[in-house]
């Protein structure tokens, strides 16, 4: 019963190292370092963060705006987090910014990282990458101080 338990515990051991150490130095929007936001973003996400800024009054009415935006156009899904590896891969914007459903929660803390530095109102001082582990996996989500 002691050699179960322990390859129990070895296996748990590890399965939690792989996911929260290593898979960060291997997926780029999971380093330990915030990926870059580019100079040049895609001419229609310049658009869609032109007319949030433009609607919205305080800076965390431009947050819950641009939230709601991605959120309508991406969602998550634990099972695509397994099944779907290549889209941990994708940093472009240009070709994130043309997909619809399924993206990695990283992906889309990333864009919504470009939103929020991109409108001028947020400083990457003002957003701060957490991680957490959610349904045996790592999950990656913004803390973003809005001024309230």
């Amino acid at each position: 019963m002691d050699a179960i338990l322990t390859i129990l515990l070895f296996m748990a051991f590890l399965w939690f190292f792989t996911i929260f150490v290593l898979s960060r130095f291997f997926l780029p929007l999971l380093s330990f370092q915030p990926y870059p936001v580019p100079r040049k973003i895609p001419k229609e996400m310049r658009k869609a963060i032109d007319k949030i800024k433009k609607e919205s009054k305080t800076k965390e009415e431009f947050l819950k705006k641009s939230y709601k935006l991605l959120t309508k156009k991406y969602h998550g899904g634990r099972l695509n987090t397994i099944f779907k590896p290549r889209y941990h891969f994708i940093t472009g914007l240009d070709e994130l910014w043309k997909m619809r459903g399924y993206i990695p929660c990283s992906n889309h803390n990333y864009l919504l990282r470009v939103f929020l530095e991109k409108s001028g109102l947020f400083s990457g001082n003002e957003i701060k990458i957490e991680y957490t582990f959610v349904n045996m996996n790592i999950h990656q989500y913004l803390k973003v101080n809005a001024g309230g």
